[in-house]
């Protein structure tokens, strides 16, 4: 099932909004899979306002969710496990990053927020690596 773009409503937001999330995704793959790890990255992101632990309307617990606002609207984007051992598409994600919204969100919108939470998500790992090293080194 790994990163298959699942069609199921998480109450409260429209979509699952139809955009790429695939070299988001890609920016993620093979590093921490932490919660807290994701939550520092968001919070370099403009508009961060917080996680949620969201399931959708097929039952499904995802990992995190990162919410953000925009100018008129919020973003919800919904980060999945990484569970599928069978790796179908050479990835362990069970689905593909959903993206979520309220109120009028523009395609232009998500796509910076998808990729500065990827940038974000790049320099805190690289933080993460130094202070690791420095640690083993001490």
């Amino acid at each position: 099932m790994s990163r298959e773009f699942i069609e199921t409503r998480l109450t409260g937001y429209d979509g699952p909004v139809h955009v790429s999330t695939s070299a988001f995704q890609d920016s993620l793959k093979g590093r921490v899979n932490n919660g807290l790890f994701y939550e520092k990255a968001c919070e370099r992101v403009p508009g961060f306002i917080g996680e949620l632990r969201p399931t959708t309307e097929d039952g499904y617990f995802w990992f995190w969710g990162y919410h953000f606002t925009t100018r008129t609207g919020e973003v919800a984007v919904l980060i999945p496990w990484s569970s599928d051992s069978e790796r179908r598409d050479g990835d362990r994600s069970d689905r593909a990053v959903a993206v979520y919204t309220k109120g009028v969100v523009f395609e232009e919108e998500i796509a910076a927020i998808l990729q500065r939470f990827s940038d974000a998500f790049r320099i805190v790992s690289i933080v993460q690596q130094f202070d690791d090293a420095f640690r083993a080194v001490s």
